[in-house]
């Protein structure tokens, strides 16, 4: 990992801590399919409805429109399906929507 990789993985690793504060089960870092580390833990807006992983905090590799590749981070929730975060978006535009007080990790 580069240094500016694992600065976000440090940064992001601390904000899932505190998003699941309280939950009955820790989150647990993982590998995804393409050997970056990423984050599975139960979504704090479905709650522990389910019980299991149902969220994730991972990384993909993304081209910009100039042709450049970048790292971006993605928040995925498979849990409840009335959960207002189900699906698939960006870390930056779940932090902004869902936990509006942590806008702090968001540059």
């Amino acid at each position: 990992m580069t240094k500016q990789i694992s600065e976000e993985y440090y940064q992001i690793g601390n904000f899932v801590d505190v998003i699941t504060l309280g939950q009955s089960e820790p989150a647990h870092k993982y590998t995804t399919i393409d050997g970056w580390k990423g984050f599975r833990f139960c979504c704090p807006i479905c709650g522990d409805r389910d019980r299991g992983k149902k969220a994730t905090i991972f990384p993909r590799m993304t081209r910009s429109e100039t042709g450049s590749n970048y790292l971006r981070w993605h928040y995925l929730c498979k849990g409840h399906p009335t959960c207002e975060a189900s699906g698939l978006h960006s870390l930056e535009y779940a932090v902004r929507k869902y936990f509006p007080t942590y806008s702090w990790f968001v540059e």
